[in-house]
């Protein structure tokens, strides 16, 4: 997501879950009994219980969260490669972990011919999309400058599920007249209304959510 003039920095985001985000795992309580002792607790996972997170959160058993855990590590690298090497076709890459487990891959143009260049493994599935990932980013570039020459509050990123730039603001009426006379024929820029943003505090920190 990219903020407004409140925030000079642009941050771009995918919107599926992510593997390395923040897990809490929740600490389970019991009765201890008295005779015999009580044996010695297990080691901690070698994933600092993520593999636990995991299996609570979609409902499968320890080898299988295991096994999705591994598949999705090399998905960033291989995402960078593709963005580098087919950056006219590449259309962006995100996991999804429910109903089923798969890696997306998209492109533009000949969308499994492209994938099987880079894995065979059928954790990843190619799916055609309408814009590039570059061309997405191009769209937002132009709509962040606009948004920042007539000084408009906003947060924008990006859908790659749907190849759809986002846009929050207070009025999306204003911006969507502003968009159809500055960026006329593009058509997959989503105007949000949002009721607020976050205001930094005196020393320039956004102030804590949590």
């Amino acid at each position: 997501m990219a903020n407004g003039p409140a925030c000079s920095k642009r941050l771009r985001g995918i919107t599926a879950l992510a593997i390395g985000m923040a897990m809490v795992m929740a600490v389970q309580g019991g009765a201890v009994a008295a005779s015999p002792p009580p044996p010695a607790p297990a080691p901690a996972p070698a994933d600092g219980g993520m593999s636990q997170w995991y299996m609570r959160a979609y409902h499968v058993d320890a080898a299988e969260a295991a096994r999705r855990l591994r598949a999705s590590q090399p998905a960033g690298k291989l995402g960078a490669r593709m963005a580098a090497e087919q950056a006219s076709t590449f259309a962006g890459l995100y996991i999804e972990h429910s109903p089923a487990f798969r890696i997306v891959v998209r492109f533009t143009d000949d969308a499994a011919a492209q994938l099987a260049r880079y894995t065979q493994d059928p954790d990843y599935v190619a799916e055609t999309a309408p814009r590039s990932l570059r061309e997405l980013r191009a769209t937002q570039d132009r709509v962040v400058a606009l948004m920042m020459e007539h000084h408009i509050r906003f947060i924008s990123g990006l859908d790659i599920h749907t190849s759809r730039v986002t846009l929050h603001v207070l009025d999306p009426a204003q911006v969507q007249r502003l968009l159809a006379r500055q960026l006329p024929g593009v058509d997959y820029v989503d105007v949000k209304k949002t009721t607020g943003f976050l205001e930094p505090t005196a020393d320039g920190a956004l102030p804590a959510t949590g």
